[in-house]
């Protein structure tokens, strides 16, 4: 964190306060409160306190701390004096550690560590004596037979893939031989039309060059051709009637400009049914009243399920489950009072193993909210656990939902992790993607637009002409998603 005067506009000094989810100024503008707060990360909880001369005045470790603010008083109860020394119990861990001078030896057996001792010459690196220590016994043999087997298969395999490249660009790219510097070329592979750069005629001719040699440009085309090949084979394999997975179809949209509305979650699940927060700021259990989109589902009888992983169903209130893996704050309609006092809509909150039977019967309901646990959603994991999660259980499950041209999936996350962001226009960014059949492919259609959670209530209201929950997109919130009018109607 770097602090700048704001006068002389020159930088004072940088603050290093890592995993902090908290940070503010005092009101007096001369102190500035780092802090690590519970529920967000579970260990490290704690609070720091420093001058705006970068100097760190007080530090505080705390099993778990839940908020931090500071307290009102009197600027004169606070005298402008001498800054003391920085606390003992904060310097380890905001001062870099001196590295060790001793020279890494060889390893010593423990009775011959301590000093004085005779064996210790025993075991002195071989190094730091002058006697040839005389090698004994059968010599180490050399690199194993199957291990130069497999190298040399690997070499003649990547040699094969270059010709191949090579041809492919050879036969791809017509250049006139008159030509000394490279020009644009329209080319088309089995209907795809792309720009590409034309490379060197005698670089394409010559049969040995290495990968290592090739221009900037001659890795574009060959890195170009290689994803057109791949699409020509899986449009032969789609022809041949193969199934091709989400990830190969051409269904795709990447929102590339969405953005979570709060730290922490729980406000974001709170504004997809609202499009508000509704006073929502904290992970806290809180009960909400205003409409919500299943209210406005309900006068249009449009049918809809919430799905939540974990979920111990009858209309559960408390902040987690037994097992730990439901948390009530990524549940957003039990936070809403219409919903909770009313039977029927609380009936529709189910454990999302409920939704293997309705696909089996084919009773999936026309609006689906689906939550993952706090591992699978990668809360508690990371992108990668989240990620296979995704692939392989949940994407699965439903693909055959989306051969439908009626059918949209929206994956989206409910915030960033970075909680402390002074870029503004990148605050809170989230990955979201739109899958159906009648979208474009997200390598070649992104929308910019910007969005945020505030988007889906009122995309959905357009959709099936609903009522208005009076939350309408504003220019300080977000854009509508536009969806073909015929999608769900």
């Amino acid at each position: 964190m770097d602090i700048w005067d704001r006068n002389s506009l020159k930088k004072i000094t940088t603050v290093e306060a890592p995993n902090s989810s908290e940070c503010s100024w005092s009101p007096d503008g001369r102190y500035i409160i780092t802090a690590t707060l519970s529920p967000r990360l579970r260990v490290d909880n704690g609070y720091k306190i420093w001058h705006y001369t970068g100097a760190l005045v007080h530090s505080q470790n705390i099993q778990e701390l839940l908020q931090v603010q500071w307290r009102p008083a009197s600027v004169e109860l606070y005298p402008m004096r001498q800054l003391s020394p920085a606390p003992e119990n904060a310097k380890s861990p905001t001062s870099p550690t001196k590295p060790s001078s001793i020279k890494a030896g060889a390893y010593l057996p423990p009775q011959a560590r301590a000093r004085g001792t005779p064996t210790v010459d025993i075991f002195k690196r071989e190094e730091e004596t002058n006697n040839k220590v005389q090698e004994n016994g059968a010599k180490p043999a050399g690199t194993p037979e199957t291990a130069v087997k497999n190298k040399k298969k690997r070499e003649a395999k990547k040699r094969r893939e270059e010709e191949t490249v090579k041809e492919t660009v050879d036969n791809t790219l017509i250049v006139p031989p008159s030509q000394t510097s490279p020009v644009k070329n329209e080319i088309t592979n089995n209907g795809i039309p792309e720009v590409v750069n034309s490379i060197d005629m005698a670089k394409s001719d010559s049969t040995q060059q290495s990968t290592s040699n090739l221009s900037e440009t001659d890795k574009k085309i060959r890195n170009l051709t290689k994803k057109l090949r791949q699409i020509a084979e899986l449009k032969d394999r789609q022809m041949n009637g193969d199934k091709l997975e989400i990830t190969q179809s051409k269904q795709g949209i990447l929102l590339k400009d969405l953005h979570g509305i709060w730290h922490p979650s729980q406000p974001n699940y709170i504004s997809m049914i609202c499009a508000s927060k509704n006073g929502m700021l904290t992970d806290f259990s809180q009960n909400l009243n205003g409409p919500s989109l299943p209210e406005l589902l309900e006068e249009k009888n449009i049918s809809w399920k919430a799905y939540i992983e974990n979920y111990p169903g009858n209309g559960f209130k408390a902040d987690e489950s037994d097992d730990k893996l439901y948390v009530r704050k990524h549940n957003p309609f039990i936070s809403m009072n219409n919903i909770r006092k009313d039977s029927t809509m609380v009936s529709k909150i189910v454990n999302s193993k409920q939704l293997t039977d309705d696909i089996e019967k084919d009773d999936v309901p026309q609006y689906v909210f689906y939550v993952p646990n706090i591992n699978n959603n990668g809360e508690k994991t990371n992108l990668k656990f989240a990620s296979n999660f995704l692939k392989n259980e949940f994407i699965p499950l439903v693909q055959h939902l989306l051969t439908s041209t009626r059918t949209l999936l929206v994956i989206t996350f409910d915030e960033a992790f970075t909680y402390i962001d002074f870029n503004l226009t990148n605050y809170n960014h989230i990955y979201t993607t739109l899958i159906g059949p009648n979208v474009l492919n997200s390598f070649t259609h992104n929308d910019d637009t910007r969005y945020s959670h505030f988007s889906w209530v009122p995309t959905i209201e357009v959709n099936w002409n609903l009522s208005s929950l009076g939350n309408g997109v504003d220019t300080d919130r977000a854009s509508t998603v536009p969806l073909d009018p015929n999608l769900f109607l």
